[in-house]
């Protein structure tokens, strides 16, 4: 463990002069930026009838954060991992990893831990831009229906939830990036990833054989209080495509090529197709649908309605039941 960090320090002093740093924080903080700055200048219509809201749940959630995540964050990715892999390109890395005093997969997983250090520092400042943003929106535009109130455990989840969505993708932009010299090939790759998910969208279906596929899940619900756990399914088949590509990425880098690394001999090829199966059958085990078990008797609901209208009912619009709407009372 020790080498490994040491490692990961060394190839962090790699891309200090790259300027990637400034990159992550200034990627993190070009919504809230462009979302607020223009309306500091603009006289806000205050609307009768309006629940009273976070200003910070309403800064860092809501389709700002669909966008961030489904856009912004992929592009950092895809840039990180190519300027890191590229570095190794350069300077002939390949060639003397023989001459290292630490093992291949200590140089392989250490730049793997920077591009998604660097990932975090771009979240880290989405939310950060976004509470300073929504601060000085406060003052600036009163508004009896803001609040500040801070769910310290809501953004907790949502930023773990986030971090844990783009481990899968860093790897595979890793992978692409160690495997193929120069821009255009991650670039290319991590463009055809996006493009799927915004078919995905668009047809409504999505593809469970997407290593990107947690982003259009993470669109569809990007609020954590829609959810029964922080922690769902996208986010476990992120770990589960870390994994693989960490994996097939490590054999390509350490092996200095395909050919070494999976097709050489009979018995490395025997033993990628076995893997290769295995990975696949792991994939459909992991995809087969469970019939959902009801945890309770009916649905309840709770919670608080924060205003100062005299409230006797309450509509519910849906049709998950096969009804326009449903009407409370109390």
């Amino acid at each position: 463990m020790k080498k490994l960090l040491t490692t990961a320090g060394t190839e962090w002093l790699k891309i200090k002069g790259l300027g990637i740093i400034y990159m992550a924080v200034v990627l993190g903080a070009l919504l809230p930026l462009l979302i607020y700055v223009p309306s500091f200048f603009i006289r806000e219509t205050v609307s009768e009838g309006i629940l009273k809201y976070s200003v910070f749940e309403d800064a860092i959630g809501g389709e700002q954060l669909r966008y961030f995540v489904f856009f912004i964050l992929p592009l950092l990715i895809i840039i990180l991992a190519n300027r890191i892999a590229q570095t190794d390109h350069k300077n002939n890395g390949w060639q003397l990893m023989e001459t290292q005093p630490v093992s291949r997969f200590q140089l392989y997983f250490s730049k793997y831990i920077i591009v998604v250090i660097l990932s975090v520092i771009c979240i880290s400042s989405y939310f950060i831009f976004s509470i300073i943003m929504a601060t000085a929106d406060y003052y600036i535009h009163p508004n009896a229906m803001k609040i500040m109130d801070f769910d310290v455990l809501w953004a907790l989840k949502t930023y773990i939830r986030i971090c844990i969505t783009i481990l899968g993708i860093a790897a595979l932009q890793l992978c692409i990036s160690v495997a193929f010299q120069g821009f255009i090939w991650s670039f290319l790759i991590g463009s055809l990833g996006i493009a799927s998910n915004i078919a995905s969208l668009i047809q409504k279906q999505s593809f469970f054989f997407n290593p990107y596929g947690s982003l259009c899940t993470f669109w569809n619900a990007p609020e954590i209080r829609n959810l029964n756990t922080f922690i769902s399914h996208s986010e476990y088949m992120s770990v589960f495509w870390m994994v693989i590509f960490l994996i097939i990425g490590y054999i390509w880098y350490s092996r200095k090529g395909f050919r070494n690394a999976f097709g050489k001999t009979k018995k490395q090829m025997v033993v990628s197709a076995a893997l290769f199966a295995a990975g696949a059958g792991l994939l459909y085990f992991i995809q087969h649908p469970r019939a959902y078990q009801s945890i309770a008797a009916g649905v309840s609901m709770k919670g608080t309605l924060d205003t100062d209208l005299k409230i006797d009912s309450v509509k519910i619009f849906t049709s998950d039941f096969h009804k326009k709407s449903e009407r409370y009372r109390w």
